[in-house]
């Protein structure tokens, strides 16, 4: 079933808390195949996956019923040394999936389910130092994420989603903006 999924993919999840609580939905891309065949021993510890629906660009989804290791990414070695550096949780895996075809979904719907997502988790499209106006204006947290939904729903396909979610691009306009309106409050 792997092989008729049309790359790249948004993949939809609902990221747990430590005491297995589910937190809000998260959103990531798998651009290839090899992408989405590896995994981390902290995903496959928490059943991350299991439950995960895959959209593509035609709004074809997928659910994600199953997922296991069939082998280690990393010789052994690097993987002592990983988990020497307390890193164990990042060790690669090798890794298939059962997976089941859904229903299709209007692209739109798909959009705004990433800019949902984007609201769900502010922190994670944050640059501590962009905000603070290290390298120019000041900006607000909303102003980016306002960019970056903006972006997303002009978008046609996944990878213009994709290519739409870089904060750093959104920077320049957002501090000239900032700059202008700084300049007229002076």
């Amino acid at each position: 079933m792997e092989s008729q999924i049309t790359f790249p993919v948004l993949a939809f999840w609902a990221s747990r808390e430590p005491d297995g609580s589910s937190a809000v939905e998260r959103f990531r891309a798998f651009i290839q195949l090899s992408d989405l065949r590896e995994a981390s021993q902290r995903e496959l510890k928490l059943d991350e996956r299991v439950g995960m629906v895959l959209a593509d660009s035609s709004g074809q989804c997928w659910t994600i019923l199953k997922a296991w290791s069939i082998g280690y990414c990393a010789p052994r070695w690097r993987r002592i040394l990983q988990t020497l550096l307390n890193d164990g949780d990042n060790i690669r895996h090798h890794v298939r999936h059962e997976i089941e075809a859904g229903e299709r979904t209007p692209f739109p719907e798909v959009q705004e389910r990433v800019c949902r997502a984007i609201d769900g988790d502010p922190e994670a499209w944050m640059d501590d130092e962009v905000l603070a106006g290290e390298s120019g204006p000041p900006l607000l947290i909303e102003d980016v994420l306002n960019a970056l939904k903006a972006a997303v729903r002009r978008a046609a396909t996944v990878q213009e989603i994709l290519d739409g979610l870089d904060p750093e691009q959104h920077y320049p306009a957002l501090q000239a903006a900032a700059a202008a309106e700084y300049d007229r409050e002076a």
